[in-house]
């Protein structure tokens, strides 16, 4: 046995926090796998892996702790890359805070050493359907969200598309183009409220989507520590059908004043369909906003507001599209 006693004068340690004592010890398991205790005592707080943003080869070929500082500045829990990770990245990302899940077969060689990571979770099986298309992720939008559409091959990306929005449309064409783009930043941004949540599990978007900045504030904004979650049951609506959405209050753990919640659907010329109001000290559950939707295909606005003593706090909102000829047709429109 070895006992070793230290005093030191130095913070709780905290992902991304400046200055730290570094401990290394090395053992050797009965498998051969090298345990780091550099990484065991880093502090890493076992965040849930569920929900992951897929990496590419070539943004894990990059400089390891600019990657890792880029995620962490989107809060994302967790990541999958598709191709082996040096462990240059693998300790980058324990020390920010970021689980990484892996795809590897039972038995597999490469799992010993990838024991002394905490962070890294190696999955037996193929990890979930990730959306390769924009066509792919706004066809499911036109589902559950926090049960997406299984994407199984029997349809081609232009008849996705035209089902979704109830009309042919050309995916080459500027406009068109644009609102693809947004809808992918909706999709991600509506995973991440249901992770968020604990009701979604897989791919929060394609592999390298978060190179659109819209995307990246989607999953920004959803993530943050302060954040009034809003879930919609789906990602589109039906004209004539009946809107829901969880409202859940998230809050850091130093946040000790006395917040209100508030969650509004609006219609297009700002009047409210529908409003919850509640206290959230603590965070937690806060209710559901249910509402009748309108006759005609429209664009609506779900606003969360944190507010204390009549002071925004934090606000944001995501778009609620009502269609007649398909879910999505408002967004095309």
């Amino acid at each position: 046995d070895v006992h070793v006693t230290m005093e030191a004068d130095i913070p709780t340690f905290s992902p991304g926090s400046g200055g730290a004592a570094a401990v290394q010890i090395e053992l050797l398991g009965e498998d051969g796998a090298r345990c780091d205790g550099a990484l065991l005592l880093c502090g890493y707080p076992d965040r849930e892996a569920h929900a992951f943003l897929p990496l590419s080869p070539a943004a894990c070929a990059g400089d390891p702790h600019a990657l890792a500082d880029r995620l962490r500045a989107l809060c994302v829990p967790a990541v999958a890359p598709g191709a082996p990770v040096p462990d240059c990245l693998l300790r980058a990302l324990c020390r920010a805070g970021i689980a990484v899940r892996l795809y590897l077969p039972e038995g597999s060689p490469q799992r010993a050493p990838l024991a002394r990571y905490p962070h890294v979770r190696c999955d037996a099986h193929p990890l979930p359907d990730v959306p390769r298309t924009r066509e792919d992720a706004v066809w499911q939008l036109c589902g559950a969200v926090a049960s997406p559409r299984a994407l199984d091959g029997t349809m081609t990306p232009d008849e996705r598309l035209r089902e979704a929005a109830g009309m042919p449309l050309d995916p080459a064409d500027a406009h068109v183009s644009r609102v693809l783009d947004w809808l992918c930043a909706v999709s991600a941004r509506l995973r991440a409220e249901a992770a968020r949540q604990r009701r979604f599990s897989g791919a929060l978007c394609a592999a390298d989507a978060v190179q659109n900045p819209d995307v990246a504030d989607a999953l920004r904004t959803a993530f943050a520590p302060l954040h009034l979650s809003a879930l919609p049951l789906q990602g589109a609506w039906w004209t004539r059908t009946r809107f829901s959405a969880r409202i859940e209050a998230f809050l850091p753990a130093d946040e000790h004043r006395p917040l209100e919640a508030d969650a509004v659907l609006e219609d297009e010329d700002g009047a409210a369909l529908a409003h919850l109001h509640a206290p959230c000290r603590g965070g937690g559950y806060v209710g559901i906003l249910e509402a009748a939707l309108p006759d005609h295909p429209c664009a609506l606005t779900l606003r969360c507001r944190l507010s204390c003593g009549g002071a925004t706090v934090k606000q944001t909102q995501l778009p609620v599209y009502v269609g007649e000829r398909g879910p999505l047709e408002a967004a095309f429109l």
